[in-house]
C-alpha cells in the first residue's frame, strides 16, 4: 500500500499546504458551496483543533487558542480566539450557540454569516452579547495561520519531524479508508 505522503513529494519537497488543503479545506469548501454553513463551521473548528496539535503537541483549549493568536491574527476580524473556542465548544457538543461560559456571560456569542455586512438593525438586537464574523474572512485568516506554519517549518522554527509525527495521528479522508477487493 502507497504512503498517504508519496503524491505530495515534489522535486521541491512535501508539498504540506496541498496536504493541508486535501486534508482539510475540501471538504470545508464542499460544505461551504452547497450551503452547508453549520457542518463547514463545524470542521473549521475540527481543523484548528487538528492544526493546534500538530503545531503543539496537545489537544486543548489552551493550544487551539494559542495557534490562532500566534499564527493567524485573529482580532483583525473583530473575534478573539477564547470566543472562538467557545463557540467551537457550542457548536460542536450540542449544534448551540451558546457555551457554558456564554451562557454566563464569561464570553460573547459568535455568529457566522455569508456575505457582505450585517445590517445595523439586527447587530443592535443583542450587540453587547453578540458578535458576528464572516465565514470566508476566518477560512481566509486560517489560511494566514497555514501559510505561518509553512514559514516556521522553513525556517527551521518549528522542528519537521514533530510536525510530521504529530500529522502522521491525523486521520482524514485521504488516508485509503475504503479498502477495494477482487472477487
Amino acid at each position: 500500500m502507497e504512503d498517504y505522503l508519496t503524491p505530495y513529494f515534489k522535486k521541491e519537497g512535501l508539498d504540506i499546504a496541498q496536504l493541508i488543503h486535501d486534508d482539510f479545506y475540501k471538504a470545508i469548501k464542499l460544505c461551504y458551496n452547497n450551503e452547508l454553513y453549520v457542518s463547514s463551521i463545524k470542521l473549521i473548528v475540527s481543523f484548528i483543533d487538528s492544526i493546534s496539535f500538530v503545531v503543539y503537541g496537545e489537544s486543548s483549549g489552551k493550544s487551539f487558542k494559542q495557534w490562532l493568536d500566534e499564527y493567524c491574527n485573529i482580532e483583525q476580524i473583530g473575534i478573539s480566539s477564547s470566543e472562538v473556542w467557545e463557540h467551537r465548544n457550542a457548536i460542536l457538543h450540542i449544534t448551540s450557540l451558546d457555551s457554558n461560559k456564554v451562557k454566563q456571560g464569561k464570553e460573547k456569542r459568535l455568529v457566522a454569516y455569508v456575505g457582505g455586512e450585517i445590517p445595523i438593525a439586527i447587530k443592535n438586537l443583542n450587540e453587547s452579547h453578540t458578535k458576528y464574523f464572516e465565514i470566508m474572512e476566518l477560512l481566509t485568516v486560517l489560511q494566514h495561520g497555514v501559510e505561518n506554519i509553512l514559514k516556521n517549518l522553513n525556517e527551521r522554527k518549528l522542528d519537521f519531524e514533530d510536525f510530521l509525527n504529530r500529522y502522521d495521528l491525523i486521520v482524514s479522508d485521504c488516508r485509503n479508508l475504503k479498502v477495494t477487493y477482487e472477487k
